[in-house]
Parts: structure tokens; C-alpha cells; sequence
């Protein structure tokens, strides 16, 4: 089925539409367990797997160009590939990269709906790759399970950073608590990283009960100490529950909170995971 746009010699095949429909589904997929989860990013079978996606994106997109533009529908920025420099992702993908592949997606899906939503049998190679990307996915998923309950179960006292005399130190919320360059006001419900000016925080959310408890412990805060005392957890689950922590704490620190992107790094590197055993504030 082809359609002509305007009374323009310019037609699309809408066959090439689904097509980019659902590699860009599988493309959001990908990105969105990459974001979500702590799987070692270094797979090269699914960045293979990935490069072939997003390859086809490409061509469909540039071969049809014409006509996408008459819709304005531009490719949206996402990854080259998973194996690079991509530390930041869960903060890319939660205000950048997600909502600007689905509302890229939102269009695709327009497109067909305007058209009546015509059905076409994908081709057995596309089957075959989706198909490669979902077993890979489970793949790394299920290894990703398997290291977390392996970590967990280790002895955290082999860490010289960790004291098992220490006992853990609460947070007083009625005062002005301060580590480092970091400084948190809960009279008033601020927080200030050095000397800039500092931005409104809602001192009740998960997410600065996590960071005021760095800030109170000069040491590594375990992943049960902060299970049971800020996600009142104690499941098996918990490392991989804890770990998202960092990653909420910064989306926050930028959306929420509106604090500038170079503050919201240099806090993300004052935030040292020690892999297997908890967290340690930096102090600068």
C-alpha cells in the first residue's frame, strides 16, 4: 500500500512505516532495560543486535525523507551504540532520550492510524533479529539476578572501608546538616552544593533521605542499612532495589529540583557505589 501526500508525486510505503514502528519499539526496549537495570553494559552480542536496529531506522528514515518531513518527523537523538562512555543513561533516558522516542513513535503511530492502521506480516529476518534481542535481554537479565544474589551474600567486612562497629547515624531532620560541599537545610528545605546559590528540595522524598544519610555516615552506608531505613525493605531484592537510589536521587536533583547539570555531576561522583557492599559520600 502506497500513499500519496498532498497530490505529490511523493509516496510512502507503509509497509516501510510499520517497519520503523517496530524497530523503534525494540530500539525503546533495549535503552529502557539499560536505563533500569545494572547489567554489565559491555554485551557486544546485543550491541550487534542494536547496531542492525538501528541501522534500519536510518535507512527507512533517509530513504523516505520527503515524506517524514512533510510530518515533521525528525530521528530522535538515542545511543550510536551500548558499548561507549554511556554512565549516564538513566538520567538521559528519564529526561532526554524516552520521551523524545516516544514522541517520535507517537507520530510513527499517527501515520498509521491516518491510514487505517494497515497490517503487514513482518519479514522473517525481522522476526528472527527481534527475536535474537529478546533472548539476549533475558540472557543478560537473568545474569544480572544472578551477580546481585551472588553479591549480596558475600561478607561485607572484606571491604577496608567498612567498620562493623559502626553503627549507623540518623539524619536529625530539625537542623542544617552539612558534609563536605554538600549542604542540606531541612528548617527550610534546601539543599547547596559549595557556594552556589541553593535550590528547594522536598526534605521527605526517598531520594534526600538517601543522600542525608551518606552525608551523616563517614563511611559506606551497607545496602541493608539503607533497605530497612529508607525503602523498608529486607527482600532479597535489595541491592538491586538500593542501587536505584543514585540514579533517582540525581533525576531528581535535575527535574525536580531544577539544580544545575554541572552541580548534579559533580554530586554524582561524590556518590561512590562499592560494588556489592553499599554506598560512600565522597567528601569534597
Amino acid at each position: 500500500m502506497t500513499m500519496k501526500h498532498n497530490n505529490e508525486n511523493k509516496t510512502i510505503n507503509f509497509e516501510s512505516v510499520t517497519i520503523l514502528k517496530a524497530v523503534y519499539e525494540q530500539i525503546i526496549k533495549i535503552l529502557n532495560a539499560l536505563a533500569n537495570r545494572n547489567f554489565e553494559q559491555r554485551d557486544y552480542e546485543l550491541n550487534s543486535l542494536y547496531g542492525v536496529l538501528t541501522s534500519i531506522g536510518s535507512k527507512v528514515l533517509s530513504e523516505n525523507k520527503k515524506f517524514f518531513d512533510k510530518y515533521d518527523i525528525q530521528q530522535p537523538t538515542i545511543p550510536e551504540n551500548l558499548i561507549g562512555d554511556i554512565e549516564d543513561i538513566d538520567v538521559l533516558w528519564e529526561n532526554k532520550i524516552n520521551p523524545k522516542t516516544h514522541e517520535f513513535l507517537g507520530k510513527i503511530e499517527d501515520i498509521l492510524l491516518e491510514a487505517h492502521n494497515p497490517k503487514y506480516e513482518l519479514m522473517p529476518e525481522l522476526k528472527d533479529l527481534f527475536k535474537k534481542i529478546d533472548g539476549a535481554l533475558d540472557r543478560i537479565v537473568r545474569q544480572d539476578d544472578d551477580d546481585f544474589a551472588k553479591l549480596a551474600a558475600e561478607k561485607l567486612d572484606k571491604n577496608p572501608f567498612i567498620k562493623s562497629e559502626d553503627k549507623l547515624i540518623r539524619p536529625k531532620v530539625n537542623r542544617r546538616l552539612k558534609a563536605g560541599s554538600l549542604t542540606i537545610d531541612f528548617t527550610v528545605g534546601t539543599l547547596q552544593y559549595d557556594n552556589n546559590p541553593p535550590v528547594k528540595i522536598s526534605p521527605n522524598k526517598i531520594e534526600i533521605r538517601f543522600l542525608a544519610f551518606l552525608m551523616s555516615n563517614q563511611r559506606i552506608v551497607e545496602y541493608e542499612e539503607l533497605g530497612k531505613e529508607i525503602l523498608c525493605n529486607s527482600s532479597n531484592a535489595l541491592p538491586r532495589d538500593v542501587q536505584f537510589l543514585k540514579r533517582n536521587l540525581l533525576a531528581y536533583l535535575r527535574k525536580g529540583a531544577n539544580m544545575p547539570t554541572d552541580q548534579v555531576k559533580a554530586i554524582s561522583k561524590m556518590i561512590e557505589a562499592i560494588q556489592g557492599d553499599g554506598y560512600i559520600l565522597r567528601l569534597t
